[in-house]
């Protein structure tokens, strides 16, 4: 313990001017690094960072330690007001010799430092420490608030003084850390508030923000706003400062995020009325769905089941068929942007665990499958189709057993009990989308999906379920396979022969002795000989290297002698 308090004196000892003023003077305090910080900034932050650890071991040490210095250099300022001199208009510091200008240079450098220290600290008189250190804290907070009364009302740094350029900025510096070193006590003296709610008594709380308001209210109306702009014309804009409160607390505890959304309810509930009226204004529409996903991200367990459903519920109703048309069919435009939207807050829904949600899955595989799919399946749109197989993968992944029940029977005797599925059309429905965008030349749907078939056999075992090894395996292998003959994909050559090689390995007897004369069959501009030496050259390998090997081989070969069969005149001995 001694030599933690011998580290806190020694770093308080270094930060301060009127004791190191030699080498701190030498840190650069004017060219801003990354992260838009000066040399002496850096340095003074990371000798804060250590008095706020030692802080939390030794609380009353590195008070008794920081507060006597800290009222020392108060005092200096404080005290600077006895040596303004008037002179009609104009105010005049009567500080004037080299030597007192440098010691009140350093007392200010000081002073600003220890502010920070204060304001740094505010965190350890708070929450369960709050009655026990009740009293420190109430050493700082008049203190405080005092300083920033007298910054405020004094206004040092509008005075004339000797050596402008170098006093002006300390006195500056010391009341904006004055404010913002009280601005971090707020939340201390909120809980303030609510301590003498319970008390007949509450002059000293009275006192200290009836002191606070004397100090930031002149500056508030210093800075008032000349021009007040038309209301109701930036609506917009409110719903942007709504969305970012609701993001900076997506990572706070589930008590501020419940006082957050409490604080919205009305605002949210009056956004959800008005999104009907403003359904054809892609503009605004969007607007509104950025801030119900931001909603959704960060409150949805805060808004309630009812709610939440009561909010899909209005937008399943409200985009129609034809309102997806008109807006999806404007590509890069705001209607376009609103799906992408909708598409990722039916995300954020379907990955939800439990059976909260499960009622919607229904109409949300509608939604997709009859009303977007539809519209998007033949045309770009890559922006939506991304967000709309996205949504098709969560709804599969996350909800597998919408589609395949499971039982202890079968997940006891895998190989002989029969699979327990339900919502079979929509499943199929779902691996038909997956497998159409196979045949379209964006790379990027392409690799994407391939992903999620990927991880969807990783997971759920996709491609050894009954449904899809008798009726989709073959479509796929055969689409996979002809894609690498058009050297369509190359970039994805060896994702597509991984996922080949996952699909065969399914039953590689079949695949060998069934599938490959069949696909072979199916391709033109061979003659019998060419698909039997093909055939035969495809050996039976098991191991993905060898397997690979196997499917280039095949591929290239097929490709040389379509090549060399369709430069031949008619009639000629094929090889």
């Amino acid at each position: 313990l001694y030599a933690l308090v011998l580290l806190l004196r020694e770093v308080l000892n270094r930060i301060q001017f009127r004791l190191n003023q030699s080498q701190l003077e030498e840190l650069d305090d004017e060219t801003l690094d990354d992260d838009q910080q000066t040399e002496w900034q850096r340095y003074l932050r990371q000798s804060l960072e250590v008095v706020a650890r030692v802080m939390e071991l030794l609380p009353s040490q590195t008070f008794s330690d920081l507060f006597p210095v800290l009222q020392e250099d108060l005092d200096i300022y404080l005290g600077l007001q006895q040596f303004i001199v008037r002179s009609g208009a104009s105010r005049r510091l009567n500080i004037t010799a080299e030597a007192d200008c440098r010691k009140l240079h350093c007392a200010l450098r000081d002073l600003s430092s220890l502010l920070q220290a204060v304001g740094r600290l505010a965190e350890f008189f708070t929450g369960d420490v709050f009655t026990t250190r009740f009293n420190d804290a109430l050493a700082i907070v008049p203190r405080l608030v005092e300083v920033s009364c007298y910054g405020s009302q004094i206004c040092l740094y509008d005075v004339e003084m000797a050596v402008p350029s170098v006093l002006k900025p300390d006195l500056i510096d010391v009341h904006a850390q004055s404010l913002a070193a009280l601005q971090a006590y707020s939340h201390w003296l909120a809980q303030f508030c609510g301590e003498v709610q319970r008390q007949q008594d509450q002059t000293q709380f009275m006192d200290l923000i009836t002191s606070s308001m004397a100090a930031t209210t002149p500056l508030i109306n210093a800075k008032s706003i000349q021009t007040l702009r038309p209301l109701h014309k930036f609506p917009h804009q409110t719903l942007c400062v709504l969305r970012d409160l609701v993001d900076s607390i997506s990572g706070e505890a589930t008590k501020s995020r419940q006082i957050c959304y409490h604080s919205l309810q009305e605002s949210v509930q009056v956004t959800l009325a008005l999104f009907p009226l403003f359904i054809q204004q892609p503009d605004v529409t969007d607007e509104m769905l950025s801030f119900f996903l931001t909603l959704f991200q960060a409150l949805r367990v805060q808004m309630g089941v009812a709610f939440t459903e009561q909010i899909i519920q209005t937008f399943l109703s409200m985009f129609t068929r034809d309102q997806l048309a008109v807006s999806i069919l404007q590509e890069g435009s705001s209607g376009s942007k609103v799906v992408q939207k909708f598409l990722k807050i039916l995300q954020v829904v379907v990955q939800e665990p439990g059976q909260t949600f499960k009622p919607l899955l229904p109409s949300i595989l509608s939604l997709c499958l009859d009303q977007v799919y539809p519209i998007v399946a033949e045309r770009s749109c890559p922006d939506v189709k991304a967000e709309m197989f996205e949504l098709l993968f969560q709804i599969l992944h996350q909800n597998w057993r919408f589609f395949f029940k499971s039982s202890v029977l079968s997940s006891v005797q895998r190989s002989g009990a029969e699979e327990l599925m339900e919502n079979q059309a929509q499943f199929i429905a779902a691996m038909q989308a997956f497998g159409q965008s196979f045949l379209q030349p964006d790379i990027h749907i392409f690799k994407q999906n391939l992903s999620y078939l990927e991880v969807l056999n990783t997971k759920h075992k996709l491609y050894h379920r009954k449904l899809f090894r008798n009726t989709m395996l073959f479509h796929f292998l055969n689409v996979l396979l002809q894609v690498l003959l058009h050297k369509s994909h190359d970039l994805l050559q060896d994702d597509i022969t991984l996922a080949l090689y996952n699909m065969a390995a399914v039953d590689f007897q079949a695949f060998y002795s069934s599938f490959l004369p069949e696909f072979l069959n199916g391709c033109q501009g061979l003659d019998p000989h060419q698909r039997t030496t093909l055939a035969r050259n495809f050996t039976p390998e098991r191991d993905l290297p060898s397997f690979s090997q196997g499917v280039y081989r095949i591929v290239n070969d097929l490709r040389f002698y379509r090549l060399c069969n369709g430069s031949l005149p008619p009639g000629t001995l094929k090889l």
